[in-house]
């Protein structure tokens, strides 16, 4: 017998529409990417969030994977697409990754609903950004992705917003994946 996949009660799955305009269907497989990364957060307990993959030397965590996801969504909506310094940002983002340059992988002191509020800003804060454009020829206002620490001298490039919502969209697939592993561990969840 196959169990049953359990039922989820939280963010629910968007649709993602078989035809429509390129940023509208680019936003419709993130914003499902995104639900997806939130629902292997949701209903879990603190040391669940924190929880590595038992016999495995992966330092990867539930917690871990959202907390980075939602330092992607800043990097490059607000730092890249924007443009602003990583100064001018909203906290925590503005001073995490120059002191820190594993703060999104730790979640040691985190409980699962500051993770999950984390998220919530980033893609409010990553939407409000994208949203501002009408083309997805539209290109940011930093040349080059660099993060604070890290050499980006010779990076000159500027990326189209299709570019930067594409590579959102390998980012949370990747990481989904890796997602299902310690998830699964925690309580058999499977699945989106």
């Amino acid at each position: 017998m196959i169990p049953s996949r359990p039922e989820h009660d939280g963010t629910e799955l968007p649709v993602i529409p078989a035809t429509g305009a390129e940023l509208e269907l680019l936003d419709a497989y993130l914003d499902h990417q995104r639900a997806v990364a939130r629902r292997k957060a949701e209903r879990i307990s603190a040391s669940s969030l924190r929880q590595r993959l038992p016999g495995h030397p992966s330092l990867l965590t539930i917690g871990g994977v959202l907390k980075h996801l939602s330092w992607v969504e800043i990097k490059w909506s607000q730092a890249v697409f924007l443009g602003y310094d990583y100064g001018e940002m909203d906290e925590p983002w503005a001073g995490c990754r120059g002191t820190d340059p594993d703060w999104e992988w730790d979640v040691s002191t985190t409980d699962p609903d500051e993770v999950l509020d984390l998220h919530e800003r980033a893609v409010g804060a990553a939407r409000a950004a994208f949203a501002a454009s009408s083309s997805p020829s539209s290109l940011s206002r930093r040349a080059g992705c660099a993060d604070p620490g890290e050499d980006g001298s010779n990076e000159d490039s500027r990326y189209q917003l299709r570019w930067i919502l594409i590579h959102l969209i390998e980012e949370y697939a990747r990481h989904n994946g890796h997602l299902d592993l310690p998830r699964e561990a925690v309580d058999g969840a499977t699945g989106n």
